[in-house]
């Protein structure tokens, strides 16, 4: 094998992010059918891309393959030139871009959790982001035009939907949240994860669970018993609220989505009956990231030992299934083409796909139920004139997304809502594209 050219290129862009980049590589190397590759590893931080690079090679040689070729590269076409598969992983403005999304709206009394979806926190980060993601898109044109674009980077269903406005074909959006629910609702009822099936439709982190079974019967029974338990109750009010209201669970966590919808977060004491602070988002982000940064030291140094097991994610699972047609079903977002039939045409859905060697798949959900799809609708809203925004560099768009926010708008007047709009159009311009000034 080691004398075999390798077959595959995978391209990870803002490689930086290490910890995930290191799962993913395993995950890779995990399936003796992808093993000979090439890892190209693209960052503009030369001090990440250094550590990554280092940490790249020490899985490798953990893993014994010494045929895998990793690159490191400053240049994102350089790195893109005859890829396969292009993983996105970027924080366009960095934390501190991220700390203004939450941190300004903040001071006219708007509390977001992590603020990168939706809100106005959501809203900056898709201007900042989808430029940069066009650029990457025109690069693959160039130089890789027959590849996939993986794209992990937020907000999901905004950036998403925007590249499909710009027409670049082959595109996949990729969120955990499904994946993590569900285990999380596997515990709450007492059952096995492996046991339970489930089937959800919607948009990125408002999609539903339209189906939860345990060994074929239906588990919402239970999990309703259950969620009149204390202590599990307090682990999810949100979405328990949720459930008891409009009689489906959703799949994002009860902090993050909170910001979703306008019942939770629009005065103090909602905001601390439900236990869902100010910024614990960002703040768990900032942490994390410390705690990362250690880790990947230890890990290059040999002080903590590289383990291997599947990190839960779906890109590499999805680049095993089209390079082998070993058919995989996954939870995707997609251009809505009919699959639910409530929602407008051509929009970012979330919807389960089968994926083998001919491609992408997605499933037909038919009509969601009526309340679920209206409380989509709202967020939909703001993805198509946020997605708009961010291509055309138009300021207005920005405004009227973020007023059409359900958050915003229980919260804020039109007349505050261009004033927080202003301030943080002022506060970002160095992480904005010049279009916007």
């Amino acid at each position: 094998m080691g004398d075999i050219e390798p077959m595959i290129k995978i391209v990870f862009i803002g490689a930086g992010s290490a910890v995930f980049t290191k799962n993913l590589i395993l995950d890779v190397l995990a399936y003796t059918e992808l093993q000979d590759c090439v890892l190209a590893l693209m960052d503009i931080d030369a001090r990440r891309l250094d550590q990554i690079g280092q940490l790249a090679r020490k899985v490798v040689e953990f893993k014994g393959l010494r045929h895998v070729k990793i690159e490191t590269h400053a240049d994102r076409r350089q790195a893109l030139a005859g890829a396969d598969y292009v993983i996105t992983l970027f924080r366009q403005g960095g934390l501190e871009a991220c700390e203004l999304d939450v941190d300004i709206p903040l001071k006219y009394g708007l509390s977001q959790c992590m603020g990168d979806n939706m809100g106005p926190g959501g809203v900056f980060r898709a201007l900042r982001t989808v430029p940069v993601l066009l650029d990457v898109c025109r690069d693959m044109r160039a130089v890789c035009p027959d590849a996939w674009l993986l794209n992990y980077v937020n907000p999901m269903a905004i950036v998403t939907r925007a590249l499909h406005l710009a027409r670049q074909p082959k595109v996949l959006g990729i969120c955990h949240s499904v994946v993590n629910t569900a285990k999380e609702l596997s515990e709450y009822c007492g059952v096995r994860h492996q046991e339970i099936t489930y089937f959800t439709a919607g948009t990125n982190h408002l999609a539903w669970y339209l189906k939860l079974e345990h060994q074929g019967k239906d588990l919402y029974p239970l999990l309703r018993e259950k969620m009149l338990d204390p202590q599990i109750h307090a682990r999810d009010r949100v979405r328990f609220e949720i459930l008891r209201h409009f009689g489906c669970f959703v799949t994002e966590s009860s902090y993050h989505f909170s910001e979703y919808v306008p019942y939770f977060r629009k005065d103090p004491r909602l905001i601390e009956d439900f236990g869902i602070p100010a910024k614990m988002g960002y703040q768990w982000v900032v942490k994390n990231r410390k705690t990362q940064d250690r880790e990947i030291d230890e890990l290059i140094s040999g002080r903590r030992e590289i383990t291997q097991g599947h990190s839960g994610e779906y890109a590499v699972d999805i680049i095993h299934s089209l390079e082998t047609d070993c058919a995989r079903c996954v939870n995707l977002n997609v251009s809505n083409q009919g699959m639910i039939r409530n929602f407008p045409p051509d929009v970012c859905v979330e919807v389960p796909c089968l994926v083998n060697r001919s491609g992408v798949h997605p499933v037909v959900v038919g009509d969601l139920p009526p309340q679920l799809a209206a409380l989509n609708l709202t967020n939909i809203n703001v993805h198509e004139l946020a997605a708009r925004a961010a291509i055309h560099h138009d300021r207005d768009l920005a405004f009227q997304a973020i007023a059409l926010d359900p958050l915003t708008a229980a919260v804020l007047s039109l007349s505050q809502i261009r004033k927080l709009t202003d301030e943080m159009f002022a506060s970002q311009q160095p992480y904005l594209h010049p279009g916007f000034y």
